[in-house]
């Protein structure tokens, strides 16, 4: 019906406006770490940079010559422009979707990951590449939170997870999602080890679907066979 169709329509806006925000953003953010133009870009750019840079003035053609760093200056604005009408259009897509949402199934309004919500970009690093380029990686727009793959890492390193040098690693993350300022988490295979690590991690994966499903299969033929 017509309430469908709007879900429809506007989740599909919000999807497009998403995608070229996070391409702007990148675009810009490249920019910015290429010519000095006063803009810090080592870290993900705030909504506050992006309007510093929007609010800039354009020189004119006449004026000024045509520098490199004019240039420059020029297409770091338009790019930040956009982002920011991009915000104001996502916001507005925010509130029709939670309006529409709302009043086809108001009930559906309090599940987490319904409702004009969007997935988190996670991305797990399991090389000693990943690792050091944890802060790029960090700083690409769109990036939620940083996740280390234990044990692929193990193998990828030859380093065991007991050992020094593979604790460093973890530092190394530690320390890039700080300064990004961004969770980081890691995975497990029991609680008993998610306990100990709550301290030095945001959030903790606890096994896997490989592995809960070959516990609660074991489980299952254990039962029947009276054991």
């Amino acid at each position: 019906g017509g309430d469908r169709t709007t879900l429809r329509v506007l989740t599909s806006a919000r999807d497009q406006m998403t995608g070229e925000r996070t391409r702007t953003v990148n675009a810009l953010t490249a920019l910015l770490r290429t010519v000095e133009l006063g803009i810090d870009a080592r870290r993900a750019l705030s909504a506050t940079t992006i309007a510093t840079i929007a609010a800039w003035r354009t020189p004119s053609p006449s004026t000024v010559p045509a520098t490199t760093r004019a240039v420059c200056r020029a297409e770091a604005i338009r790019p930040a422009r956009r982002i920011h009408a991009l915000d104001t259009d996502l916001a507005a897509n925010h509130t029709a979707l939670s309006s529409a949402l709302t009043a086809q199934a108001p009930e559906l309004s309090d599940l987490r990951g319904v409702g004009p919500e969007k997935i988190a970009v996670i991305p797990q690093l399991e090389s000693r590449e990943a690792i050091d380029s944890a802060r790029e990686i960090g700083s690409v727009d769109g990036v939620a939170a940083l996740f280390v793959g234990p044990a692929d890492l193990a193998v990828a390193t030859g380093y065991s997870a007991d050992t020094p040098e593979f604790t460093r690693l973890l530092d190394d993350v530690a320390s890039a999602a700080k300064e990004l300022e961004l969770p980081v988490g890691t995975a497990v295979g029991s609680a008993a080890a998610a306990r100990d690590l709550v301290g030095h991690h945001d959030f903790i994966m606890i096994a896997n679907d490989a592995s809960l499903l070959g516990q609660a299969a074991r489980a299952l033929v254990s039962e029947a066979r009276g054991a």
